[in-house]
C-alpha cells in the first residue's frame, strides 16, 4: 500500500464498495499509525496520533497519547461516543471514560473569570440571535411556518439564557438591561403575538418540526 501514498492516491474498491481518490502523504500515514484503508474511509482521523494499544493496561505515555486524539477528535466536532469506538477501535467504555477525562482537565484549567466569560459571550450571542429572529418577524414577509421556526429560536435563545443564568448558579455579569425570562415566559409571549393558546403554540411547533424533519429526510 506504501506505493499508492502521494498527492493524490487512487484506491480499488473492494466487496462492491466504490473506488476512492483522495489525498494523503507518507507523514499522514506514519503520525495516524493507520493504514490507507482506514484513513480512506474515516479522513478525520488524518493527522492524529492514534496509539496501537486499545486493550488491557495502558502506559502512561499510551493513555496521554489517547487523551490528546480524544482532544482532537472533540474539537473536530465528534462528540458521540459511539462514533470516537467506531473510528479508535476502543471499546465504549475506555472511549467514554477517556472523553471524561479530556472534558474534566478542560473544565480544570479554565479560572472562575474565563468561565463567566464564556458564558456571558454565550449569552450576548444568543440575545443577539433573538433580536435578529424578531427583526425578520417584524419587517419580513414569511410563511406561517418560517414564521413559527423563528419563535422557535426565539423560545431556544431565552432557555439556553435561563439555563446560563439559572441552572449552574454561576454569575454571569451580563451588562445589559435585558429582562431574564424563562422558557414559560418566551412560550406565552410568543403564543401571545399568535393570538393562540400555549398549548396550541406546542402542538404547531411540534407538527412544523416533524414536517421539517420528514423534509430533510
Amino acid at each position: 500500500m506504501k506505493d499508492l501514498i502521494g498527492e493524490r492516491v487512487y484506491l480499488p474498491g473492494q466487496k462492491g464498495n466504490p473506488d476512492k481518490t483522495f489525498e494523503l502523504v507518507e507523514t499522514d500515514l506514519k503520525t495516524s499509525q493507520r493504514d490507507v484503508e482506514i484513513l480512506a474511509e474515516f479522513p478525520i482521523l488524518k493527522g492524529i496520533d492514534i496509539p496501537t494499544a486499545k486493550k488491557g493496561h495502558l502506559t502512561t505515555l499510551d493513555k496521554e497519547r489517547w487523551l490528546v486524539a480524544m482532544e482532537i477528535l472533540l474539537q473536530r466536532g465528534v462528540k458521540n461516543i459511539s462514533e470516537i469506538k467506531r473510528l479508535t477501535g476502543l471499546s465504549f467504555g475506555r472511549a467514554d471514560s477517556f472523553v471524561k477525562e479530556v472534558k474534566e482537565r478542560w473544565s480544570k484549567s479554565l479560572t472562575v473569570g474565563q468561565v463567566n466569560a464564556r458564558r456571558e459571550a454565550i449569552y450576548l450571542e444568543a440575545e443577539r440571535v433573538k433580536e435578529a429572529c424578531w427583526e425578520t418577524l417584524n419587517t419580513s414577509p414569511l410563511s406561517d411556518a418560517a414564521r413559527l421556526a423563528y419563535f422557535r429560536m426565539i423560545i431556544e435563545c431565552g432557555r439556553r439564557q435561563s439555563s446560563l443564568i439559572g441552572a449552574d448558579r454561576i454569575n454571569v455579569n451580563v451588562e445589559t438591561t435585558t429582562t431574564h425570562k424563562t422558557k414559560a415566559e418566551m412560550e406565552k409571549e410568543v403564543a401571545s403575538h399568535l393570538k393562540i393558546s400555549v398549548e396550541d403554540l406546542a402542538k404547531i411547533g411540534d407538527s412544523v418540526s416533524k414536517q421539517l424533519s420528514d423534509a430533510r429526510d
